[in-house]
């Protein structure tokens, strides 16, 4: 099963790069979380979140009559993932995390550093303004959200989530082909703000997995960052396997070594 990154994002760039590629050798299911991509919600903001998202995941697990599943998640599904398999270990085969773990503040913190450091070559004209804003006393969050009004979030994104313009492009493209970026709603960022996932470290899911999992990180990723990565890697006791050029989106600028990995990982570890 494959869960995507954050509240607004969607499943389509992934099947789309690599559903073709895992399909021969894996029954993929794509879940898009309430209120992203292809699954609309307008409901009550208490039924948004990570434990309403955990429960959607198990009722599909049912649905689906599978004993064990074998997650891939990407960024915040990352920690989607560590979550289920916090709270239904016995129902997990396999873990893939993506660029992605449980500490969303300190891969926040990362992101602001790096565009700070970024400043003077990339965006000279906000140099003084980015360096100010990294050494500002704000949440990781509010930095964020101010770099991406400072900056746009093409130009923001090309600096932080790609190896190169030809892999944003293609997930650019890709983005505007599904006619989803905008089915998300801001409750759902909002229940995830409340809930205090983007400002804890969620210290009591970077803890040694029960099953086998392994990290896929991009070497060219400055989402993460390679010290949290490393330290996610500890944390859980499982691998990293790095992709050198890739950034984020691993699917999408190498989706082969992406499937052959993904594929070779689930069928040897579940």
């Amino acid at each position: 099963m494959y869960l995507h990154g954050g509240p607004g994002y969607n499943s389509y760039a992934f099947e789309k790069s690599v559903g073709a590629l895992l399909a021969p050798q894996l029954r993929m299911v794509y879940l898009d979380q309430r209120g992203s991509g292809r699954s609309q919600f307008d409901g009550h903001q208490e039924k948004l979140g990570i434990n309403p998202t955990i429960e959607d995941v198990e009722r599909l697990r049912k649905h689906l009559g599978v004993a064990r599943l074998s997650l891939i998640g990407h960024s915040f599904g990352a920690l989607v993932a560590l979550e289920y398999v916090k709270t239904y270990p016995d129902h997990v085969g396999s873990v893939i995390l993506v660029d992605g773990l449980a500490d969303i503040a300190s891969a926040l913190s990362h992101q602001i550093a790096t565009l700070a450091q970024f400043g003077p070559t990339a965006f000279p004209k906000n140099a003084a303004k980015l360096k100010a804003l990294s050494e500002s006393s704000s949440p990781p969050f509010q930095k964020i959200e101010a770099a991406y009004s400072l900056l746009g979030r093409l130009a923001l994104q090309r600096q932080l989530h790609y190896a190169t313009s030809a892999g944003q492009n293609r997930n650019e493209r890709w983005d505007e082909e599904s006619g989803l970026r905008a089915c998300d709603s801001s409750s759902v960022v909002e229940r995830y703000i409340k809930d205090h996932y983007v400002d804890s470290p969620h210290s009591e899911l970077m803890k040694p997995l029960t099953v086998p999992g392994i990290i896929f990180a991009g070497r060219r990723s400055n989402v993460i960052g390679p010290t949290n990565i490393e330290a996610a890697s500890r944390a859980l006791n499982i691998p990293v396997r790095w992709f050198e050029n890739s950034g984020h989106f691993i699917y999408v600028e190498e989706p082969k070594e992406f499937a052959d990995g993904a594929c070779e990982f689930i069928l040897r570890g579940s």
